[in-house]
Protein backbone atom coordinates (compact mmCIF):
# COMPACT_ATOMS: atom_id res chain seq x y z
CA UNK A 1 0.00 0.00 0.00
CA UNK A 2 2.78 2.56 1.09
CA UNK A 3 4.97 1.35 -2.22
CA UNK A 4 1.96 2.07 -4.55
CA UNK A 5 1.03 5.55 -2.94
CA UNK A 6 5.40 6.39 -3.24
CA UNK A 7 5.13 5.03 -7.12
CA UNK A 8 2.20 7.38 -7.30
CA UNK A 9 3.80 10.31 -6.01
CA UNK A 10 6.98 9.99 -7.85
CA UNK A 11 5.25 9.69 -10.96
CA UNK A 12 3.37 12.79 -10.63
CA UNK A 13 6.09 14.82 -9.58
CA UNK A 14 7.87 13.91 -12.83
CA UNK A 15 4.95 14.62 -14.80
CA UNK A 16 4.70 17.91 -13.44
CA UNK A 17 9.28 18.14 -13.97
CA UNK A 18 8.35 17.45 -17.65
CA UNK A 19 5.47 20.32 -18.16
CA UNK A 20 7.20 22.64 -16.31
CA UNK A 21 10.75 22.11 -18.68
CA UNK A 22 8.53 22.10 -21.80
CA UNK A 23 6.44 25.41 -21.05
CA UNK A 24 9.95 27.19 -20.40
CA UNK A 25 11.87 25.51 -22.75
CA UNK A 26 9.28 27.00 -25.70
CA UNK A 27 8.77 30.20 -24.19
CA UNK A 28 12.29 30.35 -24.61
CA UNK A 29 12.39 29.24 -27.98
CA UNK A 30 9.65 31.63 -28.99
CA UNK A 31 12.01 34.23 -27.88
CA UNK A 32 15.16 33.40 -29.89
CA UNK A 33 12.29 32.99 -32.58
CA UNK A 34 11.20 36.45 -32.57
CA UNK A 35 15.01 38.16 -32.35
CA UNK A 36 15.59 35.50 -35.28
CA UNK A 37 12.26 37.64 -37.48
CA UNK A 38 13.35 41.02 -35.97
CA UNK A 39 17.16 40.48 -37.26
CA UNK A 40 15.80 38.90 -40.60
CA UNK A 41 13.70 41.67 -41.16
CA UNK A 42 16.43 44.29 -40.82
CA UNK A 43 17.74 45.28 -44.45
CA UNK A 44 20.86 44.36 -45.30
CA UNK A 45 24.09 46.37 -46.78
CA UNK A 46 23.18 47.20 -49.67
CA UNK A 47 25.36 45.62 -52.33
CA UNK A 48 25.49 48.39 -55.04
CA UNK A 49 27.60 50.45 -52.81
CA UNK A 50 29.51 47.95 -51.53
CA UNK A 51 33.68 48.63 -51.53
CA UNK A 52 35.91 46.02 -50.77
CA UNK A 53 38.90 46.42 -48.12
CA UNK A 54 40.99 43.28 -49.22
CA UNK A 55 40.72 41.50 -52.59
CA UNK A 56 42.45 38.31 -52.49
CA UNK A 57 43.64 35.76 -55.56
CA UNK A 58 46.12 34.29 -58.13
CA UNK A 59 47.19 36.26 -60.89
CA UNK A 60 48.66 35.32 -63.90
CA UNK A 61 51.24 37.48 -65.99
CA UNK A 62 52.40 36.11 -69.42
CA UNK A 63 55.41 38.45 -71.23
CA UNK A 64 56.97 37.05 -74.36
CA UNK A 65 55.82 33.65 -74.22
CA UNK A 66 56.58 33.40 -70.57
CA UNK A 67 54.06 32.93 -67.46
CA UNK A 68 54.46 33.96 -64.20
CA UNK A 69 52.09 33.19 -61.29
CA UNK A 70 51.52 34.93 -57.89
CA UNK A 71 49.04 35.38 -54.94
CA UNK A 72 47.92 38.65 -55.00
CA UNK A 73 46.24 41.18 -52.34
CA UNK A 74 45.11 44.24 -53.22
CA UNK A 75 43.86 47.56 -50.77
CA UNK A 76 41.60 49.31 -53.47
CA UNK A 77 40.07 52.57 -52.41
CA UNK A 78 37.39 52.52 -54.79
CA UNK A 79 36.03 49.85 -57.09
CA UNK A 80 34.35 50.44 -60.39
Amino acid sequence: MAWDILLTFTLACVIYIQYVTIKSHKRNIFILAKKIRENSATPQQDIKNWQPKIIEGELDMFHNGKRASIKAVFYPKKVI
